[in-house]
């Protein structure tokens, strides 16, 4: 699989684990941590071709790969804190209601951001994370009508201190949500592709 995804100079990570369940006979490919499963899709036809040339003639052929349905990390930014309840119980519901009437989708959770109540007494507003479909995350961002009002939102993309980003290859950045313009060269650091690189 991961020299499928090299031919076709996939330029997301291509190090997926594998599941085979041998009572159905699927298979899961798992995209790794803070990697959007949806940089793949493009990629899936010739995955499927690849796995079923490695099948003999007798066998039955794979059916092409799906994309699970996913939730994704939405953060909302400078929401009044008079407007939301202050704990995460009564925030969860509140926000689920409203944007199942202004939305017209079901949310799966919502939360603060800081989690701390300390962390917010002093404060006029905060962020909030909530759970959203991913189909839907293209409506909600960049901006979103949150209890009467357009806030700024974003994808909250998930990475640890050890992430590397292929794009400008920084740590503790998912490629998913990389801003850098362009990519980066990880020999030089300068504006190309690694490929493009020229030793002098």
């Amino acid at each position: 699989m991961a020299t499928v995804l090299t031919g076709c100079q996939c330029k997301a990570p291509t190090n997926h684990q594998v599941f085979s369940n041998k009572t159905n006979g699927t298979i899961t490919l798992t995209a790794p941590a803070g990697t959007d499963s949806g940089q793949y899709a493009k990629y899936i036809d010739k995955i499927t071709e690849a796995l079923n040339g490695t099948i003999g003639h007798d066998e039955p052929s794979y059916l092409p790969f799906r994309r699970a349905p996913t939730d994704v990390d939405v953060i909302i930014h400078r929401v009044s804190l008079t407007a939301i309840p202050n704990n995460d119980k009564d925030l969860e519901e509140e926000v689920k209601k409203a944007f199942n009437v202004t939305h017209k989708f079901e949310i799966a959770g919502a939360k603060f951001l800081k989690p701390k109540e300390q962390d917010r007494r002093d404060k006029k507003a905060t962020s909030i994370i909530m759970r959203v479909p991913e189909a839907e995350v293209d409506n909600v961002t960049p901006s979103v009508l949150f209890m009467g009002k357009y806030k700024t939102s974003a994808v909250m993309w998930q990475a640890s201190a050890t992430t590397q980003c292929h794009k400008c290859w920084k740590f503790g950045n998912p490629i998913a949500g990389c801003k850098a313009q362009g990519e980066i060269c990880p020999i030089c650091s300068k504006a190309h592709t690694q490929r493009e690189h020229k030793c002098h």
